[in-house]
Order: C-alpha cells, then sequence, then structure tokens
C-alpha cells in the first residue's frame, strides 16, 4: 500500500479514533473474583466483569468521566478506600498519558504531510 493510501485509510478512520480520545472513561471496582482457567485459555475481561458485576461479587468504588472540553462527572463510594483510590488515580494519569500520546502521534502525521 502506498503512503497516499495509508494517509487515507488512516483519514477513513479518524473518525473513531477522535470519539475515542473525546472522553476518557475509568472505574474502577472492588470486590473478589474467583474463577478457573484452563491451560492456553484466555481471560474474557469483559465477560468476566459483567457477571461479576451482575451477582454482586464486585462493586463500583470510583468512576470518572472526563471529555475534551474539560466537563467531568465523577463518583466515589461511600466505601471507596485510599487503595480504591490510588488505584484509580493511577489509572487515570494512564488513560491521560496514553490520549497525549495518540494526540502528539495525530499531530506529527498532519505536520509531515502539510
Amino acid at each position: 500500500m502506498s503512503y497516499s493510501e495509508n494517509f487515507k485509510k488512516a483519514m477513513e478512520n479518524i473518525g473513531d479514533v477522535v470519539k475515542d480520545i473525546s472522553e476518557l472513561n475509568v472505574r474502577t471496582f472492588g470486590g473478589s473474583l474467583v474463577f478457573q482457567v484452563q491451560d492456553g485459555q484466555e481471560l474474557d475481561w469483559n465477560s468476566i466483569l459483567k457477571n461479576a458485576k451482575n451477582s454482586g461479587i464486585v462493586t463500583l468504588k470510583l468512576s470518572t468521566d472526563i471529555k475534551i472540553d474539560g466537563d467531568a462527572d465523577l463518583f466515589i463510594a461511600d466505601d471507596a478506600t485510599t487503595k480504591h483510590q490510588e488505584a484509580h488515580q493511577a489509572a487515570l494519569a494512564a488513560g491521560k498519558e496514553s490520549r497525549a500520546a495518540i494526540i502528539k502521534f495525530i499531530k506529527d502525521i498532519v505536520e509531515k504531510i502539510t
């Protein structure tokens, strides 16, 4: 594939990227999970977490939604611990860093073609 074809394909997907990086969502859960995994089996965390939430085994402790314009929705459960808050803050920092790297990557590509 030529550079222009690669760029065209990238631009077609830019809407998905912009949507994805325009909002940062971090959820921190607490509780206990016990499950068996067969050798070579990959973990399906979405399914495991969905089942655990539905059965009440894990509960939401903290939630943060930050939109690109700076609006934010925060939730902190009454029983959230310092450990939950520290893990949540670390996940937020990682998410912000990841989005900054994606934005820089896109900026660098745009600068190269202009």
